[in-house]
């Protein structure tokens, strides 16, 4: 005898299948955007397709040398890690090879600068390079930070952020090594960071930029420059690159910003060469109006000597004062010709020695 069929049961089957095939296609989707997400930021910053947790070395690639070479504290090597800005950097003056020498000069023993100072970079990079450098080892940290920043104060005020995120470049590195916000799934971030390019896009278009420019200051934002906000920032990351130093028991030598305003700057003067620098390298107008530029310099050398009082241990030049101020020494505002970065080098020895237990010749 046939059985009669149960319309129910085959539609309660039907519509069962029905709500599978959908779950399967919406998991086939959200694979498909994970992986597409994923992709976006390998091609991007070179992340791991495995494993979105971001690492130090897609914002800095300069650590990679430390990291391959792998200073340690007391070996044969005297291994010095210098953090800053462009005024350190090699294709601004020679301040690392004027100090390795005349280090090596006096301990008879070889000696490594590790330059990690990059040019435009700030206090909050050095954070987070330090921060990377947690498994090596080095004899000495020198801080030479503290003028760059002085850029990030030409934003109206109510779009000033503490942790620079009004550039779009500081909001991408805090929210990837700050916060990993691309772990474990990279999707909800990925769309959030496109929606974020769009409409950055858009009010920069209309003339309602919300961030930093990335290069020259914004001609209508510098006056807001004269309000110096950044000072608490800067003690913040350099206080904490502090704490890291104590924990790993590297000395640090903290310095105040050396600069040189020529008398008679202009614009039009700079760029003709008629000015008190020798190769008249980078205009002030790039960080801001120059009489703001001196204010956040004031404001930020005040903070590193605070942040020596408060932490004795620390090494200290103040290479504001030290540093004579002529065309002999600087080739614009910040950058040191070969007899400055020479006179640098010089002035620091001292603590430098002291910091790493030498006597002084």
């Amino acid at each position: 005898m046939t059985v009669p069929a149960n319309p129910s049961a085959e539609r309660r089957l039907s519509g069962g299948a029905r709500v599978a095939a959908v779950l399967l296609w919406i998991l086939f989707l959200l694979v498909l955007g994970e992986v597409v997400a994923r992709s976006f930021w390998r091609i991007h910053l070179g992340l791991s397709l495995r494993d979105t947790r971001g690492r130090a070395t897609m914002f800095y690639p300069e650590l990679q040398t430390a990291l391959q070479q792998s200073p340690r504290h007391n070996d044969s090597t005297t291994n010095v890690l210098l953090l800053g800005g462009s005024t350190l950097h090699r294709d601004f003056g020679s301040i690392a090879q004027a100090l390795q020498e005349r280090l090596t000069a006096v301990t008879r023993r070889r000696v490594r600068v590790f330059d990690m100072a990059m040019p435009a970079q700030t206090s909050r990079d050095s954070y987070y390079k330090y921060q990377a450098l947690a498994g090596v080892g080095f004899d000495l940290v020198i801080i030479y930070d503290g003028f760059n920043e002085v850029r990030a104060n030409n934003v109206p005020p109510e779009l000033f952020r503490d942790d620079y995120s009004h550039y779009s470049y500081y909001e991408l590195v805090n929210d990837i090594l700050g916060a990993h916000r691309l772990y474990p799934l990279a999707t909800p971030y990925t769309i959030e960071y496109l929606f974020r390019q769009v409409s950055e896009a858009r009010a920069a278009r209309a003339g309602h930029a919300v961030r930093v420019p990335k290069h020259r200051p914004d001609s209508t934002w510098s006056k807001f420059g004269s309000t110096i906000r950044t000072a608490e920032p800067f003690r913040h990351n350099i206080d904490a690159i502090l704490k890291m130093a104590a924990a790993r028991g590297e000395p640090v030598i903290l310095m105040t910003f050396a600069t040189y305003f020529a008398p008679g700057f202009t614009p039009a003067a700079f760029n003709a060469r008629q000015l008190d620098y020798t190769t008249h390298n980078t205009s002030t107008i790039l960080w801001g109006q120059p009489e703001n530029v001196a204010k956040g310099i004031a404001a930020h050398n005040l903070v590193i000597r605070d942040l020596h009082a408060a932490w004795p241990a620390t090494g200290f030049v103040d290479m504001a004062t030290a540093l004579p101020q002529t065309r002999e020494y600087f080739n614009d505002v910040c950058h040191l010709t070969v007899p400055g970065s020479e006179r640098f080098a010089e002035i620091l020895m001292p603590a430098v020695l002291e910091k790493l237990g030498i006597a002084a010749p």
